[in-house]
Order: structure tokens, then sequence, then C-alpha cells
């Protein structure tokens, strides 16, 4: 953006785009780390972890299952994650709101 465009902008235009902004960002990172924490839920739930309990950042099995087991639950997260970024990122090229020319 030059700098005559952004002398066009009022004061409070800019104000108000920072402050979208800045609650989109946020609810972007509750919504991402809650469903990242479904998916270890869901994983548990599926491997057999008859009491799963989910909090804020964490999910808890306290019943006995294999390492196995928790190794796929703890793995769930991540590749859950990458997914929703990979997705974001086909979505935001279809939008062509990003420029993804430079990554290829």
């Amino acid at each position: 953006m030059n700098s005559n465009a952004r002398s066009k902008i009022s004061a409070p235009a800019q104000k108000r785009t920072i402050l979208n902004s800045t609650i989109a960002f946020v609810l972007a990172g509750l919504i991402v780390t809650t469903l990242h924490e479904i998916s270890h839920l869901v994983a548990a739930l599926i491997l057999g972890a008859t009491q799963a309990t989910i909090y804020p950042n964490f999910v808890v099995t306290p019943d006995a299952t294999s390492h196995a087991h928790d190794i796929i639950s703890l793995a769930t997260g991540p590749l859950f994650k990458s997914r929703i970024r990979f997705a974001s990122h086909l979505v935001a090229q279809k939008l062509a709101l990003i420029d993804v020319s430079y990554w290829v």
C-alpha cells in the first residue's frame, strides 16, 4: 500500500480495522485450539478410552490404554491441525486472498 492510499484511510477506520483483525485472530485461535483438542478426544474414544475428559488445553484419559493408542491419540492433534492449515490455504487461494505462487 503506497503512502497516498494510506493517507486516505481515516484514523477511526484504521482503529476499527485493527480491532476487527485482532478479534478475528483471537477467535480463530480459540476455534482451531478447540478443534485440535476435540480431535484428541475423538481419537481416544475411538481407540477405547471410556473416561476421556476434555479441558481447554489438553485431554485426560485416566483409564489404562496401550502406548500405541496413546501415541495415535496424541498424533491426531497435529495431523488435524496441518489439514486445517492446508484447507485454509486452498480456500484463501481460491478466493484470491493470498498469492501462493512463490511457494511452488
